[in-house]
């Protein structure tokens, strides 16, 4: 997680003024000059498998609604295994996101609320991936309004298949 400032100036005209407190936790990074760490938490790394891992076909199903945590999960299961992707793209980007920290403020005529996301959340991945898409599947296909209607999931049925 990175952000460009630890003190966000705009934070009077929040409605959550506390998540400025948030910003002494990030210190000023080494090897990247005007950007700012946060440092508690650390970083994952690849773990060795156990002589009880799955060692099966892996098809993850991914749409549109794939986005924050499951959209982060793809990207690692897709940069570090041979898993298959089936549905639409994910929801979420590749390379990560803006959602650890936000500050949401109302204008004051309109009473429309906005976010303004301050922290950049990266995902550990290795693939090299177009900029501003999540995960594309190997094969896409969408549940049909008809589909819906009867009940059938035909991207589940798809899976079913593919794993027999």
């Amino acid at each position: 997680m990175e952000a460009r400032t630890k003190k966000f100036d705009f934070k009077d005209y929040s409605s959550n003024k506390g998540l400025n407190m948030l910003g002494l936790l990030f210190r000023k990074d080494k090897k990247q000059k005007g950007l700012y760490q946060w440092t508690h938490h650390q970083p994952l790394k690849k773990q060795q498998s156990s002589k009880y891992a799955f060692d099966g076909k892996l098809i993850l199903l991914i749409d549109g609604g794939t986005f924050s945590t499951a959209a982060d999960v793809a990207s690692v299961v897709s940069s570090n295994t041979n898993a298959r992707f089936i549905g639409e793209e994910a929801g979420g980007g590749y390379y990560g996101n803006t959602s650890a920290i936000s500050y949401s403020m109302q204008l004051k005529n309109s009473k429309i609320w906005y976010y303004i996301p301050v922290v950049r959340y990266s995902t550990a991945t290795s693939e090299n991936r177009p900029i501003g898409h999540g995960i594309t599947p190997d094969i896409t296909l969408k549940n049909g309004y008809e589909d819906w209607t009867i009940g059938r999931d035909v991207v589940l049925e798809l899976a079913k298949n593919e794993i027999q």
